[in-house]
Parts: C-alpha cells; sequence; structure tokens
C-alpha cells in the first residue's frame, strides 16, 4: 500500500520529468483513478510510461512567435502611402462597355454617362429655362 509521504516523494520525483505541470496532474489523477491498489512499483512504471509519451508528444510542438501588436509611424505612413498611390476605379458602361472617362462611341444608347461626346449637338435647355450668365 502507498503511503501519503512515499507519494509525495515519487511525486517530487516525476513532477520536473514532465513537460508541463499538468500533464503531471492528468496522468497522477488518471492513475488513482484507474488503479485499484495503488502502490509504489505500480505508480513508478505508470509515471514512466506517461513522461515517456508526453515528450514525445512534446517534441513536434513548435511555439510560433508572437506578431507585434502595434507598428512604428513609419510603418504605418508607407501602408498608407500604398493606399493613397492606388488609381481610382474606373467603372465602364453598361451598354457599349467604354470606359465613363472615355467619350461615348456613335453606338452607345448611353452617352449622357461618358464624358460629352463631340459628335453629339451642345445640349440646350428647354424652353422657359433661363441661364444665369
Amino acid at each position: 500500500m502507498l503511503t501519503a509521504d512515499h507519494a509525495r516523494a515519487i511525486a517530487n520525483q516525476w513532477r520536473p520529468r514532465f513537460a508541463d505541470e499538468a500533464s503531471f496532474d492528468q496522468s497522477w489523477l488518471r492513475f488513482f483513478d484507474m488503479v485499484g491498489d495503488p502502490t509504489a512499483e505500480k505508480l513508478h512504471n505508470w509515471l514512466a510510461k506517461d513522461q515517456a509519451k508526453d515528450e514525445i508528444k512534446h517534441a513536434g510542438i513548435v511555439h510560433e512567435p508572437t506578431l507585434p501588436t502595434r507598428q512604428t509611424d513609419a510603418w504605418q505612413n508607407a501602408i498608407q502611402a500604398a493606399v493613397d498611390a492606388r488609381p481610382a476605379p474606373r467603372n465602364d458602361c453598361w451598354k457599349c462597355g467604354k470606359f465613363e472617362d472615355e467619350p461615348a462611341g456613335e453606338t452607345c444608347s448611353n452617352p449622357h454617362w461618358h464624358l460629352p461626346n463631340v459628335n453629339s449637338p451642345a445640349l440646350h435647355a428647354p424652353d422657359g429655362w433661363k441661364h444665369v450668365a
């Protein structure tokens, strides 16, 4: 039978060998839940097996570095300059497919959406409208 002092000595011996405290605690609690007649020899064998599994399991875990949460002002300015340097989007006419900053073609049925078409007559105000000159 295992005494409390003997169990404490075994725990102090095996705890530093595990990758972390939680792994040791899990193994320790599982041992006492699963084994009906705990002895020092059974506890040593159990912890040896679990420690070997724990070592293999934690050997492949790579802890990635954390990314900085705040960037420098120079970095922020460079990002803003890149955003500002992007060209403005050009919209195309849904009728003829030419861009809005190009003159409308002769066949476009939506010429008012484009730049003023040099081939079309100048627009005049309807009768009754007054021009401010």
